[in-house]
């Protein structure tokens, strides 16, 4: 699903065209009339105007990017064009999901099925039940038991024109499920007469303003449904079963939406959409096509190709039009693995990348299928290939599963790892990549033996270090400010710190108002304030706010407290440091929490001296004046005896 983000950003050159295969969706919400043209005829058609993409794009519109369906759109390129906000050199572990003892085979999603403005994840079991997520700790919000297995990857959308998603998924007891996605409660479900594993689609296939679900099943066939009841709209009998998952685009540019998909039968078939005839199909001579299509044009000629994998490890090339082999190329091994498609070495051509049981990832160039690279894991790589620019440095990155238990995040333009990460588990799930709404990347998977993956893209926290003015605070005192000075490490400038993200304790703001001359004018607020020869920034944060907030909030009375600085560069680096404010009992001078002799002995030692002299003691000017003389000796004096509460 797609919504507005305040955050502005340019699309432009090569980008606009890999867009418009990330943005086929079903649940579009955005206030543009020329990028809603431009979908609407990526969604009819199947194969957009480019430059109407283009100009629609490099308008200063953001979006935020779901997963909702399997490999992420209805042409199954497995891209995104998701990327953080900010360069994000650093990946993570974000959580893990624990189910009870199954295996996760079926791949996540990512979008909002409950309404509620935030994107959730789901995903399939083989303990029969469908889970729904919370993207940001993992915590469950709801499960639906199903009659079967799920091996599947669901798909989200509105199928019932009732504004709200609803997430429709295949089972082994060989029925169609359409859940309501708010809390998994069934709204329908269609009975096969075998197995399902194959991943639903969902688009108006018909062109009566309604959507459907297109899905393959165990018993060869496949199969269309009315997205509104479940009701059957068509069927196709393959000879064999049909565990790929289809693919729907206007494969022909004859201005109807077809479905494309593989069968074990060894054949790939492309399907009218309004009825389900036979356009054309392939036989490979390969063995099983049990991955499912991927369709793009692949060599700029405006005519679209699918590519697909099979049996014997060969990698198909077909045109569109009409099922002919245009390439192919062979691995060591049966590819069970979807392709994914996008630019990954940032050439203008699109490639094709995809795993083998030859342990091995693949990158082809897509206009002769001639190899970029290639790259051994450990194991088995059933896994589909997902691909986005994860860490926001302008290039492209793979991360794919392998039965090695490795979870990897290759570089686009050569196959190196980026990073890994190894969950002692076989990975077959296909990673999902979301923009969740926080200029942040997530990316899910899930594992063989019952538990699921979030990783996120972070950017890396310079280290601060703040100095406060006055280091002391009195509760009671009348002041106005307290001052802080921030010093970034040498290799970030202060003049890049935004102000207006700086937090004290996550929850007192800076004072920002411009009628301040600290507020508007450089030469104050950029200040060496430690004689060190490098520039502070300088900020003023209101001292009742915080004396309230450390008196009430943290029942702090006297003694010393660490207070957190956070915030963020212009470029969006977060920075934090810590400042050790010491809180003053009246008259208690060497914090103890008893005014008495001890510290009317350490007041007399420092009498008559300012802040200049080495015998000056901090804690002993009550009154803050810098100075240290009777009215401080007063405030001792009315307080002797009293003990901090």
């Amino acid at each position: 699903m797609y919504s507005i983000r305040v955050k502005k950003k340019t699309v432009s050159g090569l980008l606009p065209t890999l867009l418009l295969l990330g943005m086929l969706t079903l649940a579009f919400n955005i206030q543009s009339v020329k990028l809603e043209d431009a979908i609407r005829t990526v969604n009819e058609k199947g194969l957009a105007d480019f430059s109407m993409i283009q100009e629609a794009t490099t308008s200063t519109i953001d979006v935020k990017y779901d997963w909702s369906m399997f490999r992420n759109d209805l042409r199954h390129t497995g891209y995104s064009v998701a990327s953080p906000v900010h360069y994000s050199p650093v990946i993570e572990l974000k959580w893990i999901f624990e189910a009870p003892p199954a295996h996760i085979f079926s791949s996540p999603i990512i979008a909002d099925v409950n309404a509620d403005g935030r994107s959730e994840i789901v995903v399939g079991s083989t303990n029969k039940n469908v889970y729904c997520l919370d993207t940001d700790d993992g915590s469950l919000l709801w499960r639906r038991s199903m009659g079967g297995a799920v091996t599947g990857s669901p798909a989200a959308a509105d199928i019932n024109d009732d504004d709200k998603l609803e997430v429709v998924v295949g089972s082994r007891d060989g029925k169609i499920y359409a859940l309501r996605g708010e809390s998994g409660s069934l709204l329908w479900s269609y009975q096969t007469d075998y197995q399902i594993g194959s991943s639903p689609a969902i688009a108006d296939i018909n062109r009566d303003g309604k959507l459907e679900v297109v899905i393959g099943s165990g018993d060869e066939k496949i199969y269309a449904l009315r997205g509104e009841n479940g009701s059957l709209l068509w069927s196709y009998a393959t000879s064999g079963t049909v565990w790929s998952s289809p693919a729907i685009v206007d494969v022909d540019r004859d201005d109807r939406l077809e479905v494309v998909v593989g069968s074990s039968d060894w054949h790939v078939y492309a399907l009218n959409g309004e009825d389900g005839s036979l356009l054309w199909r392939y036989y490979t001579a390969g063995g099983v096509i049990d991955s499912s299509p991927a369709v793009a044009d692949l060599d700029n000629d405006s005519q679209l190709e699918v590519v697909v994998g099979g049996g014997y490890g060969w990698i198909y090339v077909l045109k569109g039009a009409n099922g002919q082999l245009l390439r192919s190329y062979r691995t060591g091994r049966l590819v069970l693995s979807s392709p994914a498609i996008a630019d990954v070495n940032s050439d203008g051509e699109l490639d094709i990348v995809v795993g083998s049981h030859d342990n091995k990832v693949y990158a082809l160039r897509g206009v002769d299928c001639s190899k970029l690279w290639d790259f051994a894991t450990g194991g088995v790589v059933d896994s589909s290939p997902s691909i986005a620019d994860i860490n926001g440095d302008g290039e492209l990155e793979v991360v794919v599963g392998s039965w090695d238990g490795n979870t990897y995040f290759l570089r686009g333009k050569d196959g190196s790892v980026l990073w890994s990460f190894f969950t002692r588990d076989v990975i077959r799930s296909n990673p999902a990549i979301a923009d969740i709404n926080d200029g942040k990347l997530v990316i899910v998977v899930g594992a063989h033996y019952s538990s699921v993956y979030a990783f996120q893209t972070m950017s890396p926290v310079a280290s601060a270090t703040i100095y406060a003015d006055p280091a002391t605070l009195n509760l009671k005192s009348k002041g106005q400010w307290i001052t802080a000075y921030i010093q970034l490490p040498e290799e970030y400038d202060t003049e890049d710190i935004d102000v207006a993200t700086i937090l004290l304790s996550e929850t007192i703001q800076p004072v920002l108002d411009p009628k301040y001359d600290f507020v508007t004018n450089s030469s104050e607020y950029h200040v060496d304030h430690d004689g060190d020869g490098s520039l502070e920034r300088m900020v003023k944060f209101n001292r009742t706010e915080v004396a309230s907030w450390i008196r009430d909030d943290l029942g702090i009375q006297y003694g010393n407290v660490t207070l957190m600085m956070t915030g963020e560069l212009l470029d969006g680096t977060p920075f934090e440091g810590t400042v050790v404010i010491r809180v003053l009992f009246p008259g208690d001078v060497d914090g103890d929490g008893y005014v008495g002799s001890a510290d009317a002995g350490i007041l007399n030692g420092a009498y008559g001296t300012s802040g200049e002299d080495p015998l000056y003691v901090l804690s002993a000017d009550f009154d803050e004046d810098d100075y240290i003389g009777s009215a401080d000796e007063g405030i001792l004096n009315g307080n002797y005896g009293n003990t901090a509460s």
